[in-house]
């Protein structure tokens, strides 16, 4: 392997011979981008791939512990490795309350890839913690010391440690300051000392083995969250998946959490319909240009982020995600491979294989989704997926009404792996199934397939010919085994702009979008019965940027059509109407709201038709902004649009009825 920059060119090696190889790469500054190749040689010929890049700048871990001088005692060392084993330590913040001895704070930092905020009232205590902290180089990186008036009253939002440490006594008032910022869904809270009065009922006691016995809080998850799993939310594709957001309707329900990174760096350009970000457990994953990121929901931090060489895919309207999550992993698909990536460490855990593919027609993962212990996979045609984010409406932008942009990614054969096992349990290969109508409805999956002979029988799938649509059929299996349960020939239709379908309630929704209309069909998801059939005009004015491409979001007994909302029962174009100021996007929806790109991220409220907004920030072009784990995250999206000074940064918004401040 060879790499560096203009200054620097240093190779490894590793000749024994395997199929994965590991090496560590020295001598690297901080925040610089170099590059790498790998060579595989055979005699005495190198053959190199091409050429990749490591970009420094998303290093995000603390300070090295080897900066921090002074050998600690075993007693300490000790002490360190109870807190850290009862509190689960792993990246996040960790909240210190009250007087914490030097030694044990230090060995901590070296211990652990935790951040920590101490807050003290003793000033002195304040003054000598941070001269120490500094000799050894973790203030201000790894450590933050706060004077604070008393410890009932912290001058910090609430919700946001991933861990909070008492060492101290505690009376009444300063538990109940303390579970005010445990980090919900698995943030903890631990007592090392007995408080001074009676301990709550949530707090367990937890005996160590050298007697002492501390008090440990778990936090759950706030009321009524949802997590946001795939990239409409839930393998339904229906926009929704559970969040109620503390029953926020407006901008002022909710109050900033945190706000940093990651900035516009680690992106494509915000035009080419990328996957959105994904948020289970607490954890909100970002796709960016060749890599990922996992951020904290609760207080931004970044937990660990990966760099994957051949991480791309564009154009989610005429496909599918290339990834998707469960609370224990993240599955990622990478050209042939699906990897399975541990939602805590980020360290990669496996990496299956597509099913099926031959030197002759050789074959990548296209739709993944998982849901009841099950994962589930197509095989496209190598090659085929979107992978340029360069040009205008007709290459990197997505936008074009006809044309090559528009034509559907098809998969040859839908199959499904045990999560556990990892070991393939069905396959189903009929026709050529589009992949941006692949759905999960309870235990069914449904699908739109072509079983002309001439389209099957053709070596592309990102099909352009009219014969696509002309034998489409609507089909139901069933999840679990890959069985057929029924299907459902569909009328011929002309070349559409796009094709979506969703499920909810027992229907499924069918949009077509072709002649400045959308088709909406219903169908019974039992046995595929027409309910209902409705259409809609596109947004009017000028340009594209995604009038034709609306998709069917549903909550309850609404169906949102960018503009038109429409009754779910029967079809009827309802009063209500979308705010329609700019249309290139999608939207995400919880409860009681549906947050959408009207210039600026905005928050909609069907129920009272009131809008409002975040002035300057700005979403990408089809959807970053997602309400998840009780919280809306909008990751920065908008990097590389000229039309107005956005503020090109990540927030959190917290509900303000779950953020008691005093």
């Amino acid at each position: 392997m060879q790499y560096g920059t203009d200054d620097l060119n240093q190779s490894v090696s590793d000749d024994t011979p395997r199929h994965e190889h590991q090496v560590t790469l020295t001598h690297l500054g901080h925040q610089r981008a170099y590059e790498y190749r790998i060579g595989v040689s055979v005699g005495d010929v190198t053959t190199f791939t091409q050429t990749f890049e490591c970009d420094n700048f998303f290093n995000y871990t603390p300070v090295s512990a080897d900066q921090i001088t002074g050998i600690r005692d075993a007693a300490t060392a000790k002490l360190s490795q109870q807190v850290l084993e009862s509190t689960s330590a792993r990246p996040g913040m960790c909240l210190v309350v009250g007087t914490i001895d030097d030694e044990l704070l230090l060995q901590l930092c070296r211990d652990s890839p935790l951040r920590f905020v101490v807050a003290d009232t003793n000033a002195a205590n304040v003054s000598r913690l941070r001269t120490m902290l500094r000799e050894n180089g973790v203030y201000g990186n790894q450590v933050a010391v706060h004077h604070v008036a008393e410890l009932t009253h912290l001058p910090f939002v609430g919700n946001w440690a991933t861990v909070v440490l008492a060492t101290g006594e505690t009376d009444v008032d300063e538990l109940r300051e303390i579970e005010r910022h445990v980090r919900p869904d698995g943030g903890i809270a631990l007592l090392m000392q007995p408080p001074a009065s009676d301990v709550p009922v949530h707090f367990k006691p937890l005996n160590l083995r050298d007697g002492r016995v501390w008090h440990r809080y778990v936090r759950p998850s706030l009321a009524d969250a949802g997590d946001w799993s795939h990239l409409y939310g839930d393998p339904n594709n229906s926009a929704f998946a559970g969040e109620h957001l503390g029953g926020a309707k407006t901008a002022d329900d909710l109050s900033v959490q945190w706000v940093g990174r990651p900035g516009p760096r680690y992106q494509a350009d915000r035009n080419g319909r990328k996957p959105s970000p994904l948020s289970t457990g607490g954890r909100l994953f970002l796709q960016g240009l060749h890599r990922i990121i996992a951020v904290d929901n609760f207080n931004g931090t970044v937990l660990w982020s990966l760099e994957i060489p051949g991480l791309e895919r564009f154009n989610m309207p005429r496909d599918c995600s290339n990834w998707c999550a469960d609370r224990d992993h993240l599955y990622v698909v990478v050209k042939d491979e699906c990897w399975k990536i541990d939602t805590i460490s980020g360290e990669v855990i496996n990496r299956i294989p597509a099913t099926n593919g031959t030197p002759e027609v050789p074959t990548e993962w296209g739709y993944v989704a998982t849901q009841h212990g099950r994962l589930y996979g197509s095989a496209v045609r190598a090659g085929t997926s979107w992978t340029s984010f360069w040009g205008g409406g007709d290459a990197g932008w997505y936008d074009a009404r006809t044309g090559p942009v528009t034509f559907p990614i098809c998969s040859d054969r839908l199959f499904c792996n045990d999560v556990e096992t990892d070991e393939l349990t069905w396959e189903y290969n009929r026709g050529v199934v589009l992949n941006s109508t692949i759905t999960i409805g309870d235990d069914t999956m449904y699908f739109v397939e072509s079983r002309n002979s001439e389209i099957m029988a053709s070596q592309e799938r990102r099909i352009g010919d009219a014969k696509l649509w002309q034998d489409l059929h609507l089909v139901a299996i069933d999840a679990a085994t890959g069985s057929p349960k029924w299907e459902k020939k569909l009328d011929p239709m002309s070349q559409q702009v796009v094709l979506y379908l969703a499920h909810a309630a027992d229907q499924l929704t069918l949009v077509s979008s072709a002649n400045a209309a959308f088709k909406v069909t219903s169908f019974g998801d039992s046995d595929g019965g027409e309910r209902w059939t409705q259409s809609t005009e596109w947004l009017k004015g000028k340009g594209d940027h995604g009038k034709a491409m609306s998709r069917p979001a549903i909550v309850g007994d609404r169906l949102f059509l960018r503009p038109a909302v429409l009754s779910l029962k029967d079809g009827a174009v309802l009063p209500e109407t979308m705010p329609v100021a700019h249309g290139c996007g999608t939207y995400a929806c919880t409860a009681g709201a549906v947050f959408l790109r009207s210039s600026n991220v905005t928050m909609w409220d069907p129920e009272n038709a009131a809008t409002s907004s975040w002035s300057r920030l700005r979403p990408d072009c089809w959807l970053s902004t997602i309400p998840a784990g009780g919280m809306l995250l909008s990751p920065e999206g908008g990097g590389g649009c000229s039309c107005g000074s956005w503020m090109e940064t990540s927030v959190g918004f917290m509900p303000k009825v779950f953020d008691r401040r005093p």
